[in-house]
């Protein structure tokens, strides 16, 4: 039945999605408040042969909104890494560049700011690394830094330092949507991460959906809710570390609304300053994708 269901993806496509990005306001209530839904607007551009997913703001003024996002080209069916530039009024792409397109699927450019620098390290677990980049914004050039993780498929990690401790939270293949948290620790911020420990969470809600936000002094983590399929909510979190061990307790849920253009499901969000960022995507075929994400149901795969 596998072989069944990927052979009619390949050539016919009936399951194929389209993400788009959406931009609102950020408000504590979107986290904190379970009624509160946010009003998203999404992205326009005219673009038919790629779509738009794992949003991070690099910027924000006035004016334009600057991303750093997975640019997925469907004809190479692999993601790269791009720059967005965003008219704030408008909502259209104003500009959008490659900073990073390699051999390999890359997404969750999920940035990192420290000294002054920028860096971000994107998954690339396609390669069995993560690997740490400096983004030189004036010059727009890019520097390899360090591997973070070798040798270990992980899946939207996410740094955090935490009383003086450097840790990343990720997720291994091949259960990187089920229910096991898994924390690095790094004697240096940008070096060689070594295993700490595992953090048992809700089934299928444990891979990541974009970096921590804090809200009176809470610690919040976003994750992605992939019970009824990969993306399906956003999971709001808070983190707590005490005498050397780490939990997790749920606070929210964020789904799309109904009537929503992008209405099968969120699975990042993420704040800087005033704003937040999501994704959204829907079937571009829902009578067929829908049949066939039944059938993965039933089967588990």
């Amino acid at each position: 039945m596998l072989k069944i269901l990927k052979f009619i993806n390949k050539f016919l496509k009936l399951n194929a999605v389209e993400w788009n990005i959406g931009i609102t306001k950020f408000e504590p209530d979107i986290i904190l408040n379970k009624d509160y839904q946010p009003k998203i607007q999404w992205i326009k551009h005219n673009y038919k042969d790629r779509w738009f997913a794992d949003p991070f703001i690099l910027s924000s003024n006035e004016d334009e909104v600057v991303l750093l996002v997975e640019e997925f080209i469907e004809k190479y069916s692999k993601g790269s890494i791009s720059k967005m530039v965003i008219d704030r009024v408008s909502l259209q792409i104003k500009s959008l560049e490659h900073i990073l397109n390699l051999d390999i699927h890359l997404s969750f450019p999920i940035i990192y700011r420290k000294n002054g620098e920028v860096y971000f390290y994107p998954e690339s677990a396609q390669q069995n690394k993560l690997c740490l980049y400096r983004y030189n914004i004036d010059e727009h050039v890019i520097h390899y830094v360090s591997s973070l993780i070798s040798n270990i498929q992980v899946v939207d990690s996410v740094m955090k330092e935490i009383d003086g401790s450097n840790f990343i939270f990720t997720t291994c293949k091949p259960n990187q949507s089920k229910d096991i948290v898994t924390v690095f620790n790094g004697k240096i911020w940008n070096e060689n991460y070594s295993f700490y420990c595992n953090i048992k969470v809700a089934p299928f809600s444990a891979r990541s959906a974009g970096d921590f936000i804090i809200i009176d002094n809470k610690l919040i983590r976003p994750s992605q809710d992939c019970k009824n399929g990969y993306g399906k909510g956003v999971i709001f979190s808070e983190l707590f570390f005490k005498n050397g061990k780490f939990c997790i307790e749920e606070i929210k849920r964020l789904y799309p609304l109904k009537n929503d253009y992008y209405n099968e499901g969120y699975h990042t969000f993420n704040v800087y300053n005033d704003l937040a960022v999501v994704d959204g995507y829907r079937f571009k075929k829902p009578f067929f994708a829908k049949k066939i994400n039944y059938f993965r149901n039933i089967l588990g795969i």
